[in-house]
């Protein structure tokens, strides 16, 4: 009888545990911060003008090519209007879509603006703190 009483406990190893993985998931760099005009240039500007290239497919090619910009940007500083049109002029800021550069800065430009213009409020400054 006494055979039938198990004398040690049952052993078991433990099933191999996978390789722990991390991921690092849908974190992406901090994107580059969009350049600013001079201090002299927000002073000057009355509008602002953003044109989304992109989105417009009338601009893309009936070949099938992207157009060469994603946005424009301009702190329009001067509009004239040249009969039915509005002609600004100011610093510009360009996205390209393909190449090296990040942005491209034209510092004094002028083009056809068709877009809406909307009215420009300059940043305030950051608050200074007092020892």
């Amino acid at each position: 009888m006494k055979s039938l009483i198990p004398t040690a406990a049952p052993s078991f190893t433990p099933a191999p545990q996978p390789t722990a993985r991390y991921f690092i998931g849908n974190i992406k760099p901090t994107p580059e911060p969009e350049p600013t005009p001079p201090a002299d240039v927000i002073a000057a500007t009355k509008f602002l003008y953003v044109e989304n290239v992109a989105s417009q497919r009338w601009k893309q090619s009936w070949l099938g090519t992207a157009p060469e910009e994603r946005y424009v940007k301009m702190y329009v500083t001067k509009v004239r209007r040249v009969g039915f049109i509005n002609w600004c002029t100011g610093w510009v800021l360009r996205s390209p879509m393909a190449g090296d550069e990040k942005w491209i800065i034209e510092p004094n430009e002028s083009f056809i603006c068709a877009g809406h213009l909307e009215p420009f409020t300059p940043p305030s400054p950051l608050p200074t703190s007092a020892p």
